[in-house]
């Protein structure tokens, strides 16, 4: 009896728990996704509570071993209950009925926990939660199972472990990227009573309760897209009953991101399975894990299957599943949003009748063309006559409550509503860098005259910021805005976009400490104001433009004063990169000075691990700054080893990511520049007596390469033409006997694959050896069938590769097996096309259809049986 008790108190404890969560999610607004977490995590512990009072209530306590051991006094439960008790006190300690309502004090709480402390409770909560459910399935094997059977309990107990632990090694092997710093910032900026409109329409109700449905919100340029997302989010997550919570994945894609259609699945995927309540990993997600783990891209091909059979195995447990997608628009125009546009219409081709798809951007072409035919409810446009509504609110609230704005009198502070909300045309955006400026005016007339004066349009309002600023304010604020529009979030930190902001390249000293902000953060934000964001991510302070519409005025043809082209920005990033690392190497010409001024130079690891690419972008390999950079190198060994041993910290890649030199001697000067793509380096490296044959050492992280390698890997046609016509010969060998043909062999994906494929057709205008096998016996056939290239393939085969030959010769795996193995289906055409034995043996009696079949990919089995392999083939 004790023990039940003991339930039942934890039980109803779990359930107030859930229910606190779902009232103050209004009260600490900016903890909306903490409150979520929580919720989440208290709502798991209540279901498997539940279960366990279910257990009570009908079986015979005395058998239930591993349940006693969970109400002992120190045990589980007890432990659970001091858990929740603790969260309850800690949640409902700061309000005092005796002074004021709650509900009033309640709206001036900050919430009582920091981020460690979140994790940590909703870990503890976790954690309770899996012994308990152990507890449970332990309990139920041993009641109906003999002695013998007991054993084989115990093992499924391991088991199941094993399955929670492998669940979560996938969620974090996954690349999704984390988009709750977004559905965070939008909640901050939704303003109360705006949005709510759209709860109203018919189109949102009937999308809610429809199977398998999808609207599309479209609007204009800073109408709050975005945060209208955030709030549909809300409301789906708010709004439902404890015994049937919804499962709820969300997307934002950004500009200045590197969000594309793999981590967009990915992402869906993470979210779908952390949301789960089941442990079981799909087979098909465990054998993708196995086979790309080791780090090669996962193909979203392969995601998208995944998604579809979790999306389907969640919908037939009975819950309703919402994926909310915003800001398809910021994903830029081409493959990449083609990609996601193709993604979004599969995943409303799924026959899951418990989906509900929402889709929010601006409304252009090409996403209107891909949506209208898999829409079931009308579209919703973000028009001007709600959207107006919502600015006054928003516009009434910073006036009375924003404390440098609400010192005007009740006049003065209506004229500021009237004129902003006449003028808004539906735009937040435009209101809010008005809003921004009027904070500026200290006097009465000073203030009506920027109302008489406002400016028409956002280019308007973005030209005038910048007219306003100094000239030394208006050059740094050019420079950290051509950064910001193409330089990646995570190299965006407020310390990062100041370096940058600081180097002048044409300066004779191009980058001077002294002319370092002293005070990055404030100054960022008093010289550029309304233009960029600042917010925290990972222990971070990290910087962005304020929206996409500043990127789109930095690159539009209407402001011939600021315009920036994208080719210009990436010359400029790379001028920068480069002379800031001129500026590196004169400060550190021994590595005792290396050791002091390495931590003070944040930039470096941004243009170690991405200036080759910036240098390709902006077609930019023959600038001279590259040349003087290695002309310094050479001129300067110790400069150039201080640079060179960065190498060897794990967040650190040289100035390429193939990582070729193991030696900090400058005689590898040659094989860096190769690696890097700098054509004119080369050029000037040769004329001053540089080895083209030379092989560099090995060492453990990596192998010993010639020049020509360095090209090839990196897909640098230009530079192999080069070499080959100083009479470097084609087939060179290195330390693992691979040719420079091999080293060109790259995924579809990789961004060198272009590269790759016109230096591997060079290679073969020049007589390479199409069937050079390297010391471990792989051919180029081989791995080009396991990289998934057709086109190669076909290259290969058409200058006399032998299309049976063997890629592994230990095993005798040819390029029909582990194309079939990793199921490329077009690969497996184009070979059987060439003569492919479809019914070839390993060294393990297994056929291409052996391989399909245990590597679960149903497409490759179809095309090797439609193609006459024997089904009766045994292995």
């Amino acid at each position: 009896i004790s023990a039940a008790a003991s339930v039942v108190a934890v039980f109803q404890l779990s359930k107030l728990l859930v229910q606190s969560c779902s009232e103050y999610c209004e009260d600490f607004k900016n903890a909306k996704e903490d409150i979520r977490r929580l919720r989440q995590a208290a709502t798991d512990l209540y279901d498997i509570l539940e279960d366990l009072k279910d257990i009570y209530d009908n079986a015979d306590a005395g058998k239930l071993s591993a349940l006693a051991r969970l109400v002992e006094k120190d045990g589980t439960l007890a432990q659970c209950k001091t858990e929740i008790e603790v969260t309850m006190r800690k949640l409902d300690g700061h309000i005092d009925p005796g002074k004021a309502s709650s509900a009033r004090l309640r709206k001036c709480l900050m919430w009582p926990f920091d981020k460690k402390k979140m994790d940590e409770k909703i870990g503890a909560l976790q954690k309770h939660r899996d012994e308990i459910q152990l507890a449970i399935a332990s309990d139920q094997l041993s009641v109906t199972l003999s002695t013998k059977a007991q054993i084989t309990a115990l093992r499924a107990d391991a088991l199941i472990r094993q399955a929670i632990e492998l669940r979560e090694k996938i969620i974090k092997w996954l690349p999704g990227a984390d988009t709750s710093s977004n559905y965070n910032a939008a909640q901050n900026q939704h303003h109360k009573g705006t949005c709510s409109w759209l709860f109203e329409t018919q189109e949102y109700r009937e999308w809610k309760v429809t199977p398998q449905s999808f609207l599309w919100l479209y609007g204009i340029p800073g109408c709050g897209k975005t945060v209208m997302s955030s709030t549909v989010i809300d409301d789906l997550l708010q709004n439902f009953e404890l015994d049937h919570a919804p499962i709820v994945a969300y997307f934002y894609f950004s500009f200045g991101s590197q969000r594309d259609g793999t981590n967009f699945l990915a992402s869906l995927i993470q979210q779908l399975l952390g949301q789960s309540k089941g442990h079981e990993v799909p087979e098909e997600l465990r054998l993708l894990h196995f086979q790309y783990h080791e780090g090669t891209a996962v193909p979203s091909g392969k995601l998208i299957k995944i998604l579809q059979i979790l999306l389907i195995s969640i919908s037939s447990m009975g819950h309703e599943i919402f994926i909310v997608i915003d800001a398809v628009d910021e994903c830029p125009k081409g493959e990449r949003r083609n990609a996601v546009l193709e993604i979004t219409e599969s995943i409303a081709a799924f026959k899951c009748d418990r989906l509900h798809v929402l889709l929010a951007s601006r409304p252009e072409h090409d996403i209107r063309r891909a949506l209208s035919p898999i829409l079931t409810v009308n579209p919703v446009p973000l028009d001007r006559y709600h959207v107006q509504c919502d600015v006054a609110l928003y516009v009434q609230a910073q006036v009375q409550n924003d404390s440098i704005l609400k010192k005007w009198d009740d006049t003065t502070a209506r004229e500021i509503e009237l004129t902003l909300v006449d003028k808004a045309e539906g735009m937040f955006r435009w209101v809010y860098c008005q809003l921004v400026e009027l904070r500026k005016c200290r006097t009465k007339s000073k203030l009506k005259k920027a109302l008489k004066t406002l400016p028409e349009t956002l280019d308007e309002t973005y030209t005038r910021i910048l007219d306003s600023m100094d000239f030394d304010d208006r050059t740094i604020a050019q420079r950290a805005l051509t950064w910001l529009a193409f330089v990646p979030y995570a190299y965006s930190t407020v310390e990062q976009v100041a370096e940058a902001a600081a180097v002048d390249p044409s300066q004779d000293v191009t980058f001077d400490v002294e002319d370092r902000l002293q005070d990055p953060e404030t100054d960022l934000c008093d010289i550029l104001g309304s233009l960029i964001v600042i917010y925290d991510h990972d222990e971070e302070r990290l910087v962005r433009l304020a929206h996409l519409t500043v990127k789109e005025y930095l690159l539009s043809q209407r402001t011939a004063k600021y315009g920036i082209t994208e080719l210009g920005a990436y010359r400029s990033i790379v001028e920068v990169s480069v002379s800031y690392l001129l500026g590196f190497c004169n400060l550190s010409q021994d590595l005792e000075m290396w050791a002091k001024y390495r931590p003070t130079f944040c930039l470096l690891p941004f243009i170690a691990r991405t200036l080759t690419q910036y240098v390709k972008d902006g077609h930019c390999e023959s600038i001279p700054q590259l040349t003087t950079l290695f002309l310094t190198f050479k001129k300067s060994e110790e400069a150039y080893k201080a640079w060179i041993s960065q190498k060897t910290e794990n967040d650190f890649h040289l100035l390429s990511e193939a990582g070729y030199i193991a030696s900090t001697s400058i005689e590898y000067l040659m094989h860096l520049a190769c690696a890097c793509g700098f054509p004119e380096v080369v050029k000037v490296l040769l004329e001053e007596g540089a080895d083209p044959r030379r092989i560099s050492p090995t060492d453990p992280t990596c192998i010993g390469m010639s020049p020509l390698h360095c090209a090839a890997c990196e897909g640098h046609a230009c530079i192999v033409g080069i070499l080959i016509d100083l009479g470097v010969e084609v087939d060179i060998r290195d330390q693992e006997m691979r040719t420079p043909l091999l080293c060109t062999m790259k995924d579809p994906g990789d961004m060198r694959y272009a590269g790759a494929l016109e230096t591997a057709r060079m290679l073969i205008r020049h007589r390479a050896d199409v069937n050079a096998e390297d010391v471990h016996g792989v051919t180029v056939l081989y791995t080009a069938a396991e990289r998934n290239t057709r086109d190669v393939i076909e290259l290969l085969i058409a200058n006399g590769a032998k299309v049976d030959c063997p890629g592994a010769s230990d095993r005798n795996i040819t390029p029909l097996y582990i194309a079939a193995c990793h199921g490329h289906e077009k690969v497996l055409e184009s070979l059987l096309k060439c003569g492919a034995e479809i019914d070839r043996k390993n060294n393990c009696g297994q056929c291409a259809l052996h391989g399909a079949s245990v590597w679960l990919n149903p497409e490759a089995v179809e095309v090797l049986l439609c193609h006459g392999a024997s089904v009766n083939t045994t292995d």
